[in-house]
């Protein structure tokens, strides 16, 4: 399935959890609040269809959105960058974890979850 994403909305989030027991994880949790239009004058859809559909396209997005993330957190350990603030929020909330912590490449040695729950705010099927 081939789609684009486009995220303009504010009401979007990212969440993250630190898991103070050794080894030091992480959990990233994305929150992005999806409108969906879809045309669909090709394939007819019954209501029950087009419910499925809809949810096959959210799980789709998903994915996507989780590999980007993924992706993104990858390039960061390799470049010893934290565009999410999870160094920030491990010093900030969690001092007694950051103190074990490699200041200069911390990234690394973090072991961080993607977890993506969207919100199906709009949808619409040309049918």
């Amino acid at each position: 399935m081939e789609f684009g994403i486009l995220t303009s909305n504010k009401k979007s989030s990212c969440d993250i959890t630190v898991n103070s027991q050794e080894p030091l994880s992480v959990q990233l949790t994305v929150r992005p609040v999806l409108n969906i239009v879809e045309n669909t004058m090709q394939d007819k859809l019954n209501q029950e269809e087009g419910e499925n559909f809809l949810e096959q396209i959210k799980m789709a997005i998903e994915e996507k959105i989780k590999n980007q993330v993924e992706n993104t957190i990858a390039l960061a350990k390799e470049n010893n960058v934290d565009p999410f603030g999870i160094g920030r929020r491990i010093w900030a909330y969690y001092p007694q974890d950051f103190a074990k912590l490699d200041e200069e490449n911390y990234m690394s040695s973090l072991d961080i979850s993607v977890v993506v729950e969207s919100e199906l705010k709009f949808a619409l099927i040309i049918n």
